[in-house]
């Protein structure tokens, strides 16, 4: 009974503890709070969260829970890090390298017990460990983790277990993965994965708001999670209860319990936190961030300077903000699916012979390479090609073509992209925000 905690996992989205996840600490019914950090203000805060986490499951003599940090909510005020896709496009591994190392110490001497990191899903972009960049720093992000005696953890949004999916995820477990969390449906066998990777780390389902129902918590864990993300605190009372009464009435077996605690607690007895240091702080972080952004916005030739006043933009995949963001510069738009009738292909062509306007050509969520025959005509003379979300696209374009490569998606990235473009920005000068891009 003084162990089913262990299995829930609460979420804290404020600066400081709430009333509830406080009294759950103290009941003993939480083995591990995610910190969202995009409302904290400061390390200090955030350091001074941790201490209370820990604070409380002291006094309340319970178990000290794991404490796992949420990168897709991490505050840039904290911080200067790049995203995870701007560190793929990036060729100074050596950068990325001291980032993360920076980083874990970072982590772990405030107390910080495991990190969650990139997604890996079915949608947005494939899972190629040949051929993206992500998959190699996802595995070098596990492995400076690791090294630094901190727990790695990575969201799946997999409905099926195909062979390349299969392969990425050996790569990223066989550098060290502490945990899976699922976000995907309820129909996925948890078994089956770590049939596929022989996988020994935590299984944790998490659940979503709208459809939670404290009685699928004894499920999941019967299915093969051992932990559940509850939606927030306020839920963990009716969660603990719903597995003591699963368990008295042997619908939950005691050899599972008995199992996944010892994985838990595994985990937990590798938490060996060092004394602060400041000196981390004082760490080139922001220099070594500004190399890989550099390298996430980059020429492949000489600096581009825009040859005339008009543009014109082909786009394959789907519209992108860019159409409305040069919409006052472009003479001709054209949108392609990933297969172009090639008569299309050169009506562009003799367009941008006759006009003499430079071309832009966006790979916008294309999910396979095009054809390499239709795009050749288009990459004379010299255009400007903008490749999103596939940083090996940039093979279409000829050796003396200017390539803007750039994955967030957020607004900023794609203002970015257009004051590149306009020749408003030196890219290899200045590291920007999204916040500090022009918004003219």
């Amino acid at each position: 009974m003084k162990q089913l905690g262990q299995l829930l996992i609460l979420t804290n989205k404020e600066p400081q503890l709430s009333p509830s996840l406080v009294s759950a600490l103290q009941l003993g019914f939480v083995g591990g709070v995610i910190l969202q950090t995009d409302a904290i203000p400061s390390i200090t805060t955030l350091q001074e969260l941790i201490w209370g986490i820990n604070e409380t499951a002291r006094i309340g003599r319970r178990t000290k829970p794991l404490i796992l940090l949420d990168l897709y909510h991490l505050s840039s005020s904290l911080w200067s890090m790049p995203s995870f896709g701007a560190m793929a496009v990036s060729g100074q591994t050596d950068d990325v390298h001291r980032i993360f190392n920076t980083m874990a110490l970072l982590w772990r001497q405030i107390g910080i017990t495991g990190v969650i990191g990139p997604l890996l899903a079915d949608s947005g972009h494939p899972l190629d460990p040949w051929h993206d960049k992500r998959t190699k720093y996802a595995q070098l992000f596990v492995r400076e983790l690791r090294q630094n005696e901190l727990d790695s953890f990575v969201r799946v949004n997999l409905n099926a277990m195909g062979a390349e999916r299969g392969e990425v995820l050996t790569a990223i477990v066989d550098s060290g993965l502490s945990g899976a969390i699922f976000t995907s449906p309820s129909s996925l066998r948890p078994h089956a994965w770590r049939e596929h990777v022989n996988f020994q780390g935590l299984l944790i389902q998490e659940s979503c708001a709208r459809e939670f129902d404290a009685q699928d918590v004894p499920a999941n864990i019967n299915r093969g999670f051992d932990m559940v993300v509850l939606p927030s605190a306020d839920e963990a009372d009716a969660a603990y209860h719903a597995l003591l009464v699963g368990m008295n009435q042997r619908r939950l077996s005691k050899r599972k319990i008995y199992s996944t605690v010892v994985r838990i607690r595994s985990l937990k007895g590798l938490d060996l936190p060092l004394p602060w240091n400041q000196s981390v702080l004082q760490r080139p972080l922001q220099k070594w961030a500004q190399h890989v952004w550099n390298h996430a916005l980059a020429y492949t030739g000489s600096s581009y300077t825009p040859s005339s006043s008009k543009l014109m933009l082909i786009e394959f995949g789907q519209t992108s903000p860019l159409k409305k963001l040069l919409e006052p510069q472009l003479s001709f738009y054209q949108l392609f699916d990933i297969d172009p009738d090639i008569q299309d292909m050169f009506h562009v062509l003799s367009l941008v012979q006759e006009k003499q306007e430079q071309l832009i050509i966006h790979l916008n969520d294309a999910s396979h390479h095009l054809n390499q025959a239709i795009l050749f005509p288009l990459c004379q003379p010299k255009p400007l090609g903008v490749a999103m979300n596939r940083p090996s696209d940039l093979f279409l374009l000829p050796q003396d073509a200017t390539g803007l490569t750039n994955f967030d998606a957020h607004p900023g990235a794609y203002q970015s992209l257009v004051s590149a473009i306009m020749g408003k920005i030196s890219i290899q000068e200045h590291w920007l925000s999204p916040q500090e891009v022009p918004q003219s």
